[in-house]
């Protein structure tokens, strides 16, 4: 009965029980969560959709936009994320498909398949379209600052930080690493296995390493003197003159 193919609330077949008794148990931001990483959406993966492909939980939250762990800690806790604690010198825990996170965000993505009335159709239409439109809103917001790095050529960017940006190849014909870890402020390139080390890479203390630039902290500028208000006159001419000839008088 577990692989028995079945229909939820929302008129999404699941292929296992298992699968389809998490998405009713998911909420709203869950299900579009698990729909965005399905549709490949999101940056790493790089294994696919799959069993143990993962990403870094902070930039889950980030481009998913939620305030909160909340959202991505209730799919852990319903069997679809394991996590990997974070090592001194890393963001945040990696956080890995489940075979049934898998499933379900494989299931997701796919067309609507629904034995509902066509409202039903059209409203999961219309969450595709808003998820959509708010992955490409918040990629054009978030413009990179200008670059000191060139991108190698059979390369893309895959994912943008204030410091380091990470680079994936695309041509699979093109000389080079699988990732580079790319210094932002330098320029210079470090070769990376996979996404997971390429991050590893990019964390000051590491990257401080093997970029040649200088990494220290600016010098913070010491502050001027605040120079005392010029003092005002303690009189003006009219008044000395009028202080003189009551003088002259007395």
């Amino acid at each position: 009965m577990h692989n028995q193919p079945t229909e939820t609330d929302q008129g999404v077949t699941m292929t296992s029980t298992a699968a389809a008794a998490a998405l009713q148990a998911m909420t709203a931001k869950g299900t579009e969560t698990m729909t965005a990483i399905g549709q490949r959406q999101l940056s790493f993966f790089d294994e696919g959709i799959q069993e143990h492909s993962g990403i870094w939980g902070s930039c889950l939250a980030q481009e998913m936009g939620h305030k909160s762990s909340g959202v991505i800690n209730r799919l852990r806790d319903l069997g679809l994320f394991t996590t990997s604690p974070a090592g001194p010198d890393d963001d945040s825990d990696w956080w890995a498909l489940t075979a049934l996170g898998a499933e379900v965000a494989n299931t997701l993505a796919a067309p609507t398949t629904t034995t509902t009335e066509n409202t039903t159709t059209k409203e999961n239409d219309m969450t595709e379209n808003t998820t959509a439109k708010k992955t490409a809103a918040k990629k054009a917001a978030a413009a990179p600052a200008p670059r000191a790095y060139k991108v190698p050529k059979g390369y893309e960017v895959k994912w943008q930080h204030g410091g380091h940006d990470l680079l994936k190849k695309a041509d699979a014909d093109a000389k080079g690493p699988a990732w580079y870890t790319a210094c932002n402020a330098h320029g210079d390139l470090h070769e990376a296995a996979n996404a997971k080390e390429a991050e590893g890479f990019g964390v000051l203390k590491v990257r401080s390493t093997w970029c040649k630039g200088d990494h220290k902290p600016a010098a913070k500028k010491a502050a001027a003197p605040v120079k005392a208000p010029a003092a005002k006159a303690t009189a003006t001419k009219a008044t000395k003159a009028k202080a003189a000839k009551t003088t002259a008088t007395k």
